[in-house]
Order: C-alpha cells, then sequence, then structure tokens
C-alpha cells in the first residue's frame, strides 16, 4: 500500500485557527483605525464649530443643553429682538420665574420651529412666547446668521428637517454635513473654540445691551388693526406653533418685541393678530403697548430694533407681572435645582460692573470701583519720574493700602480680594513675574525701561504697558477671565 510522508505533523489541525486570529486582527485593526479616526475628527469637529447665537461665543443652545431636565417653565423663542429685550434674571429676581430665551440672531421661521422643538426635548415649558417679527423675512441677510440658526442646532432628524426646510438643495449636503463650511474658520479661531466659555454654563438665553440711541417713534403701530396677507409661508409657520402647542399642551404666546416698524410690518404684526384671536392664542404686540409699559424711545433703545439694558429691564417687568397675573407659575427662587437662574443674576450685575468700569476715567473713581475687589484683579504699573510730576497719584493709590515709600520707588503691584501685594520691581535685568491669570490667561511682568517698552506687561500676547504713561492700570475680571479695560494717567 502506497503511503504519504506527511509533513510538520505537530501543526495539522491549526491553519484554520491561524486564518481565524488573522481575520480577528485585521478586525481590531479596522475597528483601531474608525476609533482613532472618529476620536480625530470630532475633536477638529469640536474646534472649529460653532460656538455662538449671539456672537462672542454666547450660546442658548449650549446653555440649554446645560440645563437639567424640566425646569423651564417660560421659554422666549426669537431672534436678537428677543435676548436684547427680554431677560430671564428680572423675572427671576422680581418672581422666581424659570424664564429662558431660546434667542438666535436673525431668527427665521424654520429655524424658531426646529429650536423650539429641539427645547421640548429635554423641557416641559408651561408657556411659551414666540415672537412674530420673523413674518416679516423668509432669508437671512448675512451668512453668520445662516450658520448660527442651522450649524448651532444639536445634529439630529430636526437639524436635517431644518435644513430641508430653510436651504436650497443644492446646498443640503454642505449644511447637512457641516465640514464643508466650517473648515474655514482656522483663521477666526479664539481661545474660546478650545475651552468652554464659562458662562455658557449659567446664562439663560439673553445678551443684554448697554448703551443708547435715540430712535423714530413706531408711528405705525398705532390706531386699529389693519391686518395685511400672510404668505404661505407665514401661514404654515403659525399654523406648524399652534399644532405644536396643542400637541405638547403649553400655551402658545405670540408676541412683537419693540422695533421701528415699516407700514408693511404691522400689517404682517395685526395679520398674526387676527390668526391668534381665532384660534385663541394670546398676543401681546409690545409696539402697540408702548405707552402702557413706559417705553422711552431716547434711551431705551440701541438702536432701531434692539432694546438696550434700560429699555429690557421695563419689558421684562412687564412680562413678569403679565405672567404672574394670568399663569400659575411657581415661584422657585431658594431651590437649589434652579442655581443656574441665581447665577444669571450674578453674571448680569457683574456685567453692569464691567459697563460703568468701562466708562469710568477718573483715577479717584475707577480706584473707588475697583476697591472692593470681589471680581476684580488689577495691575498697577508706576514708571518714569511721576514724583516730579505735576500730578500726585499717591492719594487716590493709598486708598487700595499703598505706603508712601513704596509708592516712591514705582514698581508693579496686583490688587485683588482687597489686598495689595507689590510683585515687582522696576530693574532691568530682573527675572519676569508670571502668573497664570486663569486656564487660557498667562500675565508676564518684567521691566525693560520706562514708559513705551511693550514687554513690560503683557496677558498672553496682548500688551499692557504703561504707553507713556507714569500711571498705568489694568483691570482684569476674575469671574469672566477677560481684561475689561486699562487705563493710563
Amino acid at each position: 500500500m502506497d503511503t504519504k510522508p506527511v509533513e510538520n505533523i505537530e501543526n495539522m489541525g491549526t491553519a484554520p485557527g491561524k486564518k481565524t486570529a488573522g481575520r480577528i486582527r485585521k478586525l481590531i485593526a479596522i475597528i483601531a483605525f474608525f476609533a482613532v479616526t472618529f476620536l480625530c475628527v470630532s475633536a477638529v469637529y469640536r474646534v472649529l464649530s460653532w460656538k455662538d447665537t449671539t456672537g462672542d461665543y454666547i450660546s442658548s443652545v449650549k446653555q440649554l443643553e446645560a440645563t437639567d431636565k424640566d425646569l423651564i417653565d417660560v421659554a422666549f423663542v426669537g431672534s436678537s429682538h428677543c435676548y436684547c429685550g427680554i431677560g430671564p434674571n428680572f423675572l427671576w429676581e422680581q418672581k422666581g420665574i424659570s424664564g429662558f430665551d431660546m434667542a438666535i440672531s436673525g431668527m427665521d421661521k424654520d429655524s424658531a420651529y426646529y429650536n423650539l422643538r429641539n427645547l421640548l426635548k429635554t423641557q416641559s415649558p408651561k408657556v411659551v412666547f414666540v415672537d412674530m417679527f420673523e413674518l416679516t423675512y423668509d432669508e437671512h441677510a448675512v451668512d453668520g446668521n445662516i450658520y448660527r440658526n442651522i450649524l448651532s442646532l444639536p445634529f439630529s432628524a430636526d437639524s436635517v428637517r431644518l435644513v430641508m426646510d430653510y436651504a436650497e438643495k443644492d446646498k443640503w449636503a454642505d449644511y447637512i454635513a457641516r465640514f464643508p463650511i466650517i473648515h474655514t474658520r482656522y483663521r477666526e479661531l479664539k481661545k474660546y473654540d478650545f475651552y468652554p466659555f464659562k458662562p455658557n454654563n449659567y446664562i439663560r438665553g439673553e445678551s443684554l445691551t448697554y448703551g443708547a440711541a435715540p430712535v423714530p417713534y413706531p408711528e405705525y403701530a398705532g390706531g386699529e388693526i389693519v391686518p395685511g396677507e400672510l404668505s404661505e409661508k407665514n401661514m404654515l409657520w403659525l399654523e406648524r406653533l399652534y399644532e405644536l402647542s396643542e400637541k405638547e399642551g403649553f400655551e402658545l404666546v405670540f408676541m412683537v418685541l419693540p422695533f421701528t416698524s415699516k407700514a408693511e410690518d404691522q400689517r404682517l404684526m395685526d395679520a398674526a393678530a387676527v390668526y391668534a384671536s381665532e384660534r385663541g392664542i394670546r398676543m401681546l404686540d409690545f409696539n402697540r403697548m408702548r405707552d402702557e409699559i413706559g417705553f422711552d424711545y431716547a434711551t431705551d433703545f440701541v438702536d432701531y430694533t434692539h432694546l438696550n439694558m434700560s429699555g429690557a429691564e421695563k419689558l421684562s417687568t412687564y412680562i413678569a407681572d403679565y405672567l404672574d397675573e394670568n399663569f400659575d407659575l411657581p415661584d422657585h427662587r431658594g431651590d437649589p435645582k434652579y442655581r443656574q437662574w441665581e447665577e444669571d443674576v450674578k453674571y448680569n450685575r457683574i456685567l453692569d460692573y464691567e459697563f460703568r468700569i468701562n466708562n469710568t476715567w477718573a483715577l479717584d473713581d475707577i480706584v473707588d470701583l475697583i476697591k472692593p475687589g470681589n471680581v476684580t484683579l488689577a495691575i498697577i504699573s508706576l514708571e518714569g519720574n511721576f514724583t516730579g510730576a505735576d500730578t500726585d497719584y499717591y492719594a487716590a493709590l493709598s486708598k487700595l493700602g499703598m505706603e508712601r515709600e513704596d509708592y516712591e520707588k514705582g514698581g508693579k503691584w496686583i490688587y485683588e480680594n482687597g489686598k495689595l501685594e507689590k510683585v515687582y520691581e522696576n530693574v532691568l535685568g530682573a527675572e519676569p513675574y508670571i502668573r497664570e491669570l486663569s486656564e487660557t490667561d498667562t500675565l508676564q511682568i518684567r521691566y525693560e525701561g520706562d514708559y513705551n517698552f511693550p514687554d513690560n506687561i503683557t496677558i498672553n500676547r496682548e500688551y499692557y504697558h504703561n504707553h507713556g504713561a507714569y500711571l498705568g492700570i489694568t483691570i482684569y475680571n476674575t469671574a469672566l477671565d477677560r481684561v475689561i479695560c486699562m487705563r493710563n494717567y
């Protein structure tokens, strides 16, 4: 009988096992490749992604994400008219109402509807106010507002529907994928593209504005209601809002936030009023109610379409009273679950403090403002022959605890939390003083000579030296991690 030699008898039956192991290694390699790719793409997207709905990295969408489930009792939906005109901080202070501005710059009808739907995924508001200004336009005037409205909405079936409802078909892919748009942001990246802007943890959607400018009286918002004709898209939007309120069980209120309207604008507002009346929806046209609220068109506006802080306080006070009289809303003050509303009140007080400092120039007045030291760090720099100058700075600086002997030597001080510390002498070649003001801001103090040497004081790559003056004071906000202003004397 013929027999064939058996080779590698020790390895008989192992070939299939080797193949299986090889396939597993390949599968693991493929999974690892895609996992690493996903992590890299996600990291890049976080940096490049659109991060504001109002400007300056303030994002109502991020603020909503930071809010625990079912805390918002009243939502306000609208454009910059809304976040400039309604301050949830006032509603909270006066009535303990947990309000939230679901507002985006230039918010269009489609964005208003889908952002409201997004809010309803985690919140169950009892009342939802929607601004009717969106009836006056179908498209955004600037690309930035398109991106704010479309790219800030978290990716979901609704974000895809928003693109399909708003944009032309040839742009769908770019808006849905997002990367074809945001990859152009490399040159405009700033520190809050890499680190979250802390106030987005507790702001309640508002972005209240200081300053004032006289604006024309809205003469068309007077007399009898004269409705215009609602377009098909406008009618569809109102129907969608009404159907959503019926389905989700919230009280829908139409509102017209104050702006200098044209005749055709007011006719659209009046048409919305007729629609609201026919369906039993409340409507508040604050242009028509201007005398009742007490708007001053010389002092309560920052421009033709936006209230300033003064106007927002008047309007928000009226709304707080209106809600208190017409709805059974709980007063949440004192409840730790609503800490973000308490923080929001503090935040707006800090903004008021910043505004006062930014509009103060006299040395004595600046010293009086920074003396409490609760949210500011002041960097004080004395250089040159200031003891021989006509102006004596000591009287003002002594209020911060500066001694005459130290004053006459000059140098650099830091005033913080009510305490003054000399951190640097004006000595050429001495080792620089370095301090981390925050996780994103580094202070460096050195001395290269008097007055005009930019490297004497820097925060990151920005110069805060004396600019040819004897005394320089740089004021840094420790609550918001940013420089408020610099004063030279």
